[in-house]
Order: C-alpha cells, then sequence, then structure tokens
C-alpha cells in the first residue's frame, strides 16, 4: 500500500476541491446575471466570469493531467492561463474604477447645476423649504 504525505496527498485532492467549489461560485454567478431588473453595472462582473471560466479550463487540465490523461507537458500553460486571468481581473478592476470615477462627477455636476437650492450650505433654504410656513 503506497503512501503519502501531507504535500503530495494536497497536490493530488486541491485541484477536486477547486472544481467543487467552481461549481459553487458558478452557481453564484448565474444567480447575479439573472438579476436584470436591478440597475448595477455588470461588466466587470462580466470580466471576472470570464477569469473564472478560464480557472475552470486550467482546473480540468490539472485534474486530466494528475489523473494521467494529458501529458505533463500541458503544465507549461499554467503561466499562460494564469498571467490571462490576471490580466482580466486587473482590467475588470481598472473598468470599474473608471466607472466610479465618472459616476462620482455625474453626482458633482448634479449637485453644481441642482435648481432646487444650494447643497454645499446646509443653511440654504430650498423652493419647497421657502414654499412652506415656518412658526
Amino acid at each position: 500500500m503506497a503512501t503519502c504525505g501531507a504535500i503530495e496527498c494536497l497536490e493530488v485532492a486541491a485541484p477536486y476541491y477547486n472544481l467543487a467549489l467552481v461549481v459553487v461560485v458558478f452557481i453564484l454567478f448565474i444567480r447575479l446575471f439573472k438579476r436584470s431588473k436591478i440597475h448595477y453595472h455588470s461588466n466587470p462582473w462580466k470580466l471576472l466570469f470570464v477569469g473564472f471560466l478560464i480557472f475552470i479550463i486550467e482546473e480540468i487540465f490539472t485534474v486530466l493531467r494528475n489523473a494521467g490523461v494529458l501529458p505533463d507537458t500541458i503544465r507549461m500553460y499554467n503561466p499562460v492561463f494564469e498571467m490571462v486571468i490576471l490580466s482580466v481581473f486587473i482590467y475588470a478592476v481598472l473598468l470599474q474604477r473608471q466607472y466610479v470615477k465618472e459616476h462620482e462627477m455625474l453626482k458633482t455636476e448634479t449637485r453644481i447645476t441642482d435648481p432646487g437650492g444650494d447643497t454645499d450650505n446646509p443653511s440654504a433654504k430650498t423652493k419647497d423649504d421657502a414654499a412652506t410656513p415656518t412658526q
């Protein structure tokens, strides 16, 4: 009976655990994308999903390589997969950052051009405040 050390057993078991967690995350992504009634900026989430799909492909290759179905030379593609995943994640973060900046600029422009009153000065009265009698 062959025994393996903790590191070797972890190397064999980790890809299977990763694929089990992939199922949970995939279900969460599907639930997120089905929420079309709620307005949210979904482009970064779509990019994260693309990176997630690339991760699934990488893990499937790892499981098949460990099972002996694929040759060991397939391991040389792992850095390429990881580089693409990181690039997609970084682009998603930059896209979200740009969206937040634009959204804050729109809020600032709306606040400056708001005809309802001076929002920079909390003591200033708005049109609604002027219409109501004070006691």
